[in-house]
């Protein structure tokens, strides 16, 4: 294995969680042991009908499908017709998940926790120990809440808070809106006429803990004396049900438990419902079930189910089993294991594709550039850039449009440079018809996106472990198969099991803690939003942080410690999405510390803070064979002891459903057919949607289940299942046992962000037409551009300068999308409107036909991006020379595109002089800006050929930065004068720097200055030159770098 890739940056938190599912696995293998055909299919439907009608059995069945345990009655009595065999497929796929898949699901599976110690022990705890936790369904709550607060007689007993997403804009107030429907609630930005009236209320309802209608009522009649109070509370009403005026009432996202904390609010609340004293008694039942023993008495089970029946649809109870072992350890050798492997596989599963805020940093850029704007204006879908426009449900509000799928175009897959080490491998495996290929160190290598890789803050690592006993562990002969990695919070998946556990709670704010340690500048906020429906089950959890961002007023942390999102501003500072809180002047870290598929519907805000809490890494990293990915096998990949993907074969769905038309005896004789024609093991798995099922080809009733589900599909993918059963490390007294690990892992080392956020632009600071500075915009074509800057731009500014008409002038060069300059001169406004934009005017008379269009403009300095205002003037003076010396390389080289790129090249090497940067921090500004440049592309194409360019012109790179004289001729001495004029200027940064007064890094601004240089030099394709400079001047600064330390080394050896 590539060891040099792994560069220990993860860590583990102390403590890990185990997943097991409810049975042993010998309850499979004794089901159809010791029978022989024709025998063999009436035998295992007997001894399934006998472990379906054992109390655990039944009451996981029953917990998780009430309906469908009713319908097994006339199939557990014997009945064989065509719906009794439906029935029997059901309760196979049952049986099977209860004994083979570890993921929690009501009973049929559970979790312990465990230290991170001395000895790796996988103690599976005795069915009298474990722990049910029951508590009331969080969407039914929901239900219970919204149906009381209609209720005229509770809505007096309520307290009311202004909607946390209403802003101003223009003179109409903005807010999202939730519309309850079906399948699913559509989100949508409403507006509303502002008023003084509204205005009232909404400063009555700005409180922490808001108002009641009467106190608000009452606060209208200070301005209002003669509003009779019916009157009043009319119009409250309307602005309840608008939204503007939302009621806070559990249950919440976060905070206490929500079934016990919606009693208490129930129960303080004086109304004639008989809600409080049911669920109170349900309370009483749910503690009997909760505690351990072998099963609950039936009277409290039998309240359960009525309930389950009751008249409002869907279950009214959610259930977790906790499995507590005393003896469960991971010792702390296998943990740091695990850690190199979850660093591995995100580094292999690196996305090679631009993620959605990649485009909305794009997007923010244009519209906004470095300033930092409120994050509800940025979301804005009329005034802002809004955030995955019309790519989910209910973005548009015409019902025409609600529920048709997004019109995006599906992610095309591109052929990588790994994609061929990968086929490579696939073709050697399928030549020696092996199952399995072994990944050395040069194959990683070419799998591995170069491309800087940071650990998130936190993140959890999911994994098995196989060997064949303890010993065998002990002497290192081991396989850990890294299932996947989730991004963005080691508590992403513990979150929903806290309330259930104290202990557990204290160890998830522990590693929560680890995790803000590594970022000890900024706020880290927890994302408080309660989903609708059954989701909002895996979402409730304690406060688990010191800070909340709450949305739809879902948070339950006292109000103290709630971020309101019309508090959240936004900027990009180095290319990231950053936000900041206005109140706190603090830079604001979004997490989301629970397993919600946020991607797949939400309001926008909620959307767009869990983007950010991944904080640009994948929500899930896992092996992918990338375009390989639908080949008719792919063997095992493994690199050292880490599995990185299972065996996996593709079988035809056209052949499935032949099989299952034949009779038992001959079904069963062609799937042997089959195994030995795929070489097929005895169990695999086969996806469907987000599960996974069982399949055993040596048992006919789960054949038959197989082939039900899978004929109907044109093909049909199914794994290899990990660990073999002679493998199963988890044990316990009832057997041994499938399991996955849980390890929530963090930062290894603490990394200070040099991010340092925008701050919002003062008024008055932007230069509008007949201001200080003069901004025109002139269009053309390339070519014509570069004869305008050599023989009328620069020219007419040195002149205007020398008269000391102006005292600064620059220009960029645009393209959006039309290919234009961008000219900007400062000096005293009346000097430059009467003096100066004459002689503009008439400087430009002999290009009427060349030029196609001009503008003048309003200027608006990005100071955000250059440190702030005193290092934006320095800035003038950078660009000016930087202008200055570009004028003068064009005017040499107009014709002469290899001339051009070298000196671009000099001058960017220069500017690193200039700012006195070390070798590896060139190297490393070199590397990130081609990162940067890199997204959106095919990543690993672009680096080989970049690569093979290098080869080509390594001796001219060396000869041109290596000698005094650069070989460069005239742009050297432009350059040069471009050095002797900047030089006090840096002087004035660095100091600047020095008292804390620059308000970004170094670093940063160099990145910019380097930017805006290629900007200048080159008349188009500025990007790939640009992307093209980088990667010649990174990989010859890693050169100078192996040399240097290669020199030391033989110094030291004489």
């Amino acid at each position: 294995m590539a060891m040099a890739l792994i560069k220990d940056e993860l860590a583990d938190t102390g403590f890990f969680l185990m997943r097991t599912p409810a049975l042993p696995w010998e309850v499979l293998l004794n089901w159809c042991a010791d029978l022989a055909r024709p025998a063999g299919a009436a035998l295992l439907r007997a001894r399934l009908r006998e472990i379906v009608e054992r109390p655990q059995v039944r009451e996981a069945i029953e917990l998780a499908s009430p309906g469908f345990s009713r319908r097994m009655a006339p199939w557990l009595n014997g009945c064989e017709n065509k719906d009794a065999l439906a029935i029997e497929r059901v309760a196979v796929r049952y049986l099977q998940r209860l004994a083979s898949r570890a993921t929690p699901f009501g009973l049929f599976a559970g979790w312990a926790s465990g230290p991170i110690g001395d000895v790796t022990r996988l103690t599976v705890a005795p069915r009298a120990d474990h722990r049910r936790h029951i508590r009331l369904d969080a969407g039914y709550l929901q239900e219970v809440s919204r149906s009381l607060a209609k209720d005229a007689c509770v809505r007096r007993h309520l307290h009311y808070r202004a909607e946390q997403t209403l802003y101003q804009a223009g003179d109409r107030l903005r807010y999202h809106e939730m519309r309850l429907c079906t399948p699913q609630p559509t989100y949508h930005l409403v507006e509303v006429k502002d008023s003084h009236y509204l205005r009232w209320v909404l400063a009555a309802a700005a409180g922490e803990d808001g108002a009641t209608l009467s106190a608000i009522a009452e606060q209208l009649t200070v301005p209002l004396p003669d509003l009779e109070e019916a009157d009043g509370l009319a119009f409250l009403e309307e602005l309840i049900d608008v939204g503007l005026l939302r009621p806070v009432l559990p249950p919440f996202a976060t905070g206490p438990e929500p079934g016990r904390a919606t009693v208490a609010w129930l129960r303080n609340v004086a109304t004639s419902h008989s809600p409080p004293s049911v669920l109170s008694t349900i309370f009483a039942a749910t503690d009997q079930i909760a505690c351990p023993g072998e099963y609950p008495e039936p009277e409290s089970t039998a309240l359960l189910q009525a309930l389950a029946e009751s008249d409002c649809a869907g279950h009214k109870f959610y259930v977790d089993l906790e499995k507590p072992a005393a003896s469960l350890s991971l010792s702390q050798h296998m943990a740091n294991e695990i850690a190199r492997g979850a660093e591995l596989l995100c580094k292999l599963a690196a996305q090679r594709e631009p993620d959605v805020l990649d485009e909305f940093a794009r997007r923010f850029e244009i519209r906004f550039g470095q300033r930092e704007v409120p994050l509800l204006q940025a979301l804005d879908e009329e005034d802002g850039i809004g955030f995955e426009a019309n790519s989910y449900i209910g973005a548009s509000p015409s019902s025409l449009l609600d529920g048709l799928p997004s019109t995006r175009e599906p992610t095309k897959r591109v052929w990588h440079g790994g994609d061929q080490r990968l086929l490579q491998r696939l073709a050697q495996a399928l030549m020696h018809q092996s199952a399995q290929v072994e990944l050395d160190h040069v194959d990683i290598e070419a799998l591995v996106e170069d491309t800087p890789w940071t650990a998130p803050h936190g993140s959890t690592a999911i994994v098995s472990i196989a060997a064949a006993d303890a010993p065998a562990m002990a002497r290192g002969d081991y396989q850990i198969y890294l299932q996947k990695v989730i991004g963005g919070s080691s508590a992403t998946l513990l979150g929903r099991f806290c309330h259930a556990s104290p202990e557990l709670t204290a160890l998830v704010r522990g590693a929560l803690r680890q995790e803000e340690a590594s970022d000890p500048d900024a706020i880290h906020a927890e994302i408080a939003y309660l989903p609708p429906g059954k989701a909002a089950n895996v979402v409730c959890r304690p406060i688990l942080r010191a800070y909340e961002i709450s949305l739809c007023a879902s948070s339950g942390a006292p109000p103290s410690q709630q971020i309101a999102v019309s508090d959240l501003l936004v900027s990009l500072c180095e290319g990231k999405v950053v936000l900041r809180s206005a109140a706190m002047e603090r830079r604001v870290v979004p997490h989301l510390g629970c397993a919600h598929a946020h991607q797949r519907g939400g309001p926008i805000l909620y959307r767009f803070l869990a983007s950010l809490a991944a904080g640009g890494h994948a929500a899930e990293s896992r092996f992918s064979w990338g375009t390989l990915s639908s080949a008719p096998f792919l063997p095992r990949l493994v690199s050292g002891r880490f599995v990185l993907s299972l065996a996996r074969w593709q079988l035809s769905g056209k052949e499935l459903a032949a099989i299952h038309l034949l009779s038992e005896h001959d079904r069963m004789t062609a799937i042997e057919a089959l195994r030995e024609k795929h070489r097929l093991p005895r169990f695999v798995w086969l996806p469907e949607n987000d599960k996974t099922l069982l399949v055993d080809f040596d048992n006919a009733l789960s054949v038959d289940s197989f082939l039900a589900t899978a004929r109907r599909r044109i093909s049909v993918a199914v794994t290899e299942v990990f660990p073999l059963p002679d493998q199963l490390l988890a044990n316990g007294e009832e057997g041994s046992f499938h399991h996955e690990l849980v390890v929530p892992l963090v930062r290894a080392r603490r990394v200070r962000e040099t991010l340092r956020p925008a701050r919002a632009m003062p008024s008055g600071q932007d230069s509008r037409p007949g201001e200080d500075w003069l901004y025109f915009r002139l269009y053309a074509g390339p070519s014509t551009l570069d004869r305008l800057l050599t023989e009328c731009v620069g020219p007419l500014a040195a002149a205007l300068r020398a008269e000391g008409v102006i005292d600064t002038w620059f220009f960029i060069r645009y393209a959006d999308p039309d290919w234009h300059l961008r000219w900007r001169m400062h000096g005293d406004a009346s000097i430059l409107w009467r003096h100066v934009v004459p002689r503009v005017f008439s400087a430009l008379a002999p290009w009427r036909n060349s030029l196609y269009k001009h503008a003048v403009d309003t200027y608006a300095p990005e100071m955000e991006r250059y440190g702030g205002f005193q290092a934006m003037e320095l800035a003038h003076a950078i660009f000016e020379s930087d202008s200055v010396a570009a004028i003068s390389i064009i005017a040499r080289y107009r014709a002469d595109n290899e001339a051009r790129w070298r000196a671009a090249l000099l001058g960017m090497h220069t500017l690193l002089d200039d700012f006195c940067l070390g070798m590896d921090e060139r190297r490393r500004v070199m590397t990130t800006c081609r990162s940067l440049l890199l997204k959106g592309r095919a990543h690993q194409e672009t680096l080989v050929a970049l690569a093979a360019k290098y080869r080509e012109v390594k001796s001219v790179v060396g000869s041109l930065l290596s000698t005094q004289t650069h070989d460069c001729g005239e742009a050297d001495l432009a350059i040069r004068t471009r050095s002797a004029s900047i030089a006090p200027t840096i002087n004035k940064l660095v100091a600047l720097d020095a008292d804390g007064l620059l308000g970004c890094s170094r670093v940063a601004l160099v990145q910019s200055y380097l930017h805006m240089w290629a900007n200048r030099i080159f008349r188009d394709c500025a990007n790939s030159y640009e992307l093209a400079l980088y990667d010649l001047l990174a990989r010859h600064y890693a050169g100078e770098m192996a040399r240097r330390v290669s020199s030391n080394c033989h110094a030291g050896d004489n």
